[in-house]
């Protein structure tokens, strides 16, 4: 909360100080930003939604924020060059491991 106190302000001060106006914006640029909004931001939260329809809240975050480590180190990887380490594929096998025991079971019935 503290955080949007002090952005809200600044941006406004932005765009009234005309910075944000007078900013060169590219077709690329634009097309970007209209592609992290419909696209990236857009259809993610429509099928995250359409899983929770589907599996229930319980079973979507579980599957999401299981996996979020392994797409944090893959796109690592990928696109800053880490190394991933043997401890790092242990533990995403472990981490795809439960989710394989979570999506094994009906819904609404608890993995025992």
């Amino acid at each position: 909360m503290t955080r949007n106190r002090i952005c809200l302000p600044t941006a406004t001060a932005a765009v009234f100080a005309g910075s944000f106006i007078a900013a060169k914006y590219t077709a690329a640029g634009l097309a970007a930003i209209l592609y992290m909004g419909a696209a990236a931001s857009g259809a993610g939260y429509f099928m995250f939604n359409l899983s929770i329809r589907e599996n229930g809240p319980t079973r979507t975050a579980g599957i999401a924020y299981s996996l979020v480590p392994v797409f944090t180190a893959v796109l690592a990887f990928f696109f800053f060059g880490k190394t991933l380490t043997p401890a790092m594929f242990f533990s995403a096998a472990l981490l795809i491991a439960g989710l394989r025991l979570l999506l094994a079971a009906p819904p609404g019935n608890p993995v025992t």
